[in-house]
């Protein structure tokens, strides 16, 4: 294994609960996702398929009213 360190885990389950995460450890954990997405969406080209997908929705939403 190239001289890697193998670690074993002794959890054989992770009960995780965002309820149970910190506040100022929730955002620090989300931060670098919301400014990933963010960036993606300054793309032109995602920024139009976007509003066809908001327009398309919004259309399906008034027609099942």
């Amino acid at each position: 294994m190239n001289g890697d360190p193998t670690y074993h885990s002794t959890t054989t389950e992770i009960d995780l609960k965002a309820g149970n995460i910190p506040a100022n450890e929730m955002s620090r954990l989300t931060k670098p996702l919301v400014e990933i997405v963010a960036a993606y969406f300054e793309d032109p080209k995602v920024r139009a398929e976007f509003e066809v997908w908001k327009a398309a929705r919004a259309a399906k939403a008034k027609a099942a009213t």
